[in-house]
């Protein structure tokens, strides 16, 4: 009886550690990349290379992106279509920043 009880536990832990992997998609790619992007923003702004109007735009741009990231996220599985997607808005974030800090405006 005990045997059988030990057994179910554990199945029933790995059930349980399946379903919050399922919830939390990982992405470490595109979470290392916003992280980046973040960076070379505040960058950006400690060195004077962005405006006040640009910091917005890039910011927002960026809470834009997050906020697909946690919709793509919340059926607890990235499809490729979703990840395709984040990725392009990653690459336009980053041509952005660039463009951005590279204008010559202070």
């Amino acid at each position: 009886m005990k045997k059988i009880m030990i057994i179910a536990a554990i199945v029933g832990s790995m059930f349980i550690a399946n379903s919050a992997e399922a919830k939390n998609p990982y992405t470490p790619k595109v979470d290392k990349r916003q992280y980046n992007q973040q960076s070379r923003i505040k960058h950006g702004v400690r060195h004077g290379q962005l405006t006040r109007h640009e910091t917005r735009k890039l910011r927002m741009q960026q809470a834009k992106i997050r906020h697909y990231e946690y919709m793509a996220k919340a059926d607890g599985r990235i499809t490729p279509r979703e990840r395709h997607i984040l990725q392009h808005e990653q690459r336009k974030a980053n041509k952005h920043i660039y463009r951005a800090k590279h204008n010559g405006r202070y």
